[in-house]
């Protein structure tokens, strides 16, 4: 993995985040949307989480995975002409700001199947990662944030 540390990271944005969260028990926190979520995340579930990577289909999983994680952003969260999600905007985050082991990991691990079963990063690994690990900070920052100073900024 040539971007080891963007990686490393978005790993340690999730990991800080779910700190601040408390690390969630089953049954608490809050899952995102299994509408549309990838084929893979299911099984994977169904599979008690384990390391396994569930799926063999990485063309399949790239695109639901995408599509996904489109689906689910808020419409604020701006995209460029080409699709591609911008590191810019500002609301509320909503359905994005889920904790817990039916959050955000799940995006993550798909991230990982994805190289598992690609070999390598591509321009749209590339680009989901930099949109998931922006996504995380920002969440990082306003978990971190009093109540009395919580606003909504770009993050940037």
């Amino acid at each position: 993995m040539e971007d080891v540390q963007n990686w490393k990271a978005l790993v340690e944005a999730w990991f800080q985040l779910e700190e601040a969260k408390g690390f969630q028990e089953v049954g608490q926190g809050k899952g995102l949307p299994t509408k549309d979520h990838p084929k893979a995340v299911g099984t994977w579930i169904g599979l008690g989480r384990t390391k396994v990577t569930p799926t063999n289909e990485g063309q399949t999983l790239r695109t639901e995975l995408l599509h996904w994680w489109k689906t689910f952003n808020p419409s604020w969260h701006q995209t460029s002409f080409t699709g591609e999600f911008l590191q810019s905007g500002e609301g509320d985050w909503g359905i994005l700001d889920m904790s817990g082991r039916n959050g955000l990991l799940s995006v993550i691990a798909c991230m990982n199947w994805w190289l598992d079963l690609e070999l390598d990063e591509d321009s749209q690994w590339l680009s989901l990662l930099k949109d998931v690990q922006w996504v995380l900070e920002c969440l990082l920052k306003e978990a971190e944030e009093p109540p009395w100073k919580k606003s909504q900024s770009d993050c940037l």
